[in-house]
């Protein structure tokens, strides 16, 4: 809060500065008072730039999306903090945007998989490709569960081999109100 106060008065300071500074020349080159006035206000705009991102990525955002999940767990969302969601202010005629909640795709492991299956099972569930000097093999998700139909004490194999997705880092938006 402390840091909030001197920027208003930082920044009023600057707001000053701009509309006193005259940067007429009578040959275009600036005095040492007018480059040290402009630095001084761009060093100024700088800081209030940088306080505000961090009040944006750090305050705003942390109480905009506990509003959402608020929200989303009265409506009976499981896990709301990783939904996409909104919070209107007709006032502005915009809301607040969640965006790019989720959770990642889930992976495979295909080498774990491999050593497990063991290289009899492997060749099976891959594309074959022979090329001059030797055989590649390229893995195929459909030959794999073509095979875990006959077989269904694969699938628990496929579940060992599995990475869940991870959740997603939300951006926070704001977008007019439709």
């Amino acid at each position: 809060m402390d840091a909030l106060i001197a920027m208003g008065e930082r920044l009023g300071g600057l707001v000053d500065k701009i509309t006193a500074l005259d940067l007429s020349t009578h040959d275009g080159a600036l005095s040492a008072e007018q480059a040290a006035a402009l630095m001084d206000i761009r060093l100024g705009a700088k800081e209030a730039t940088e306080l505000l991102d961090v009040y944006n990525k750090g305050v705003l955002k942390v109480a905009v999306f506990t509003h959402m999940d608020a929200q989303l767990a009265i409506e009976g969302v499981q896990d709301p903090q990783n939904h996409n969601a909104t919070l209107d202010v007709p006032e502005f005629g915009r809301k607040f945007s969640r965006e790019g909640a989720g959770y990642t795709d889930p992976t495979l492991d295909e080498g774990r998989l491999r050593m497990l299956v063991g290289e009899e099972v492997w060749q099976e569930i891959c594309e074959v490709e022979e090329v001059p000097a030797h055989v590649e093999y390229t893995f195929s998700l459909k030959k794999l569960f073509d095979r875990a139909e006959k077989d269904i004490k694969l699938y628990d194999t496929i579940g060992e081999c599995m990475t869940f997705g991870e959740p997603k880092a939300p951006r926070l938006n704001d977008r007019k109100m439709t």
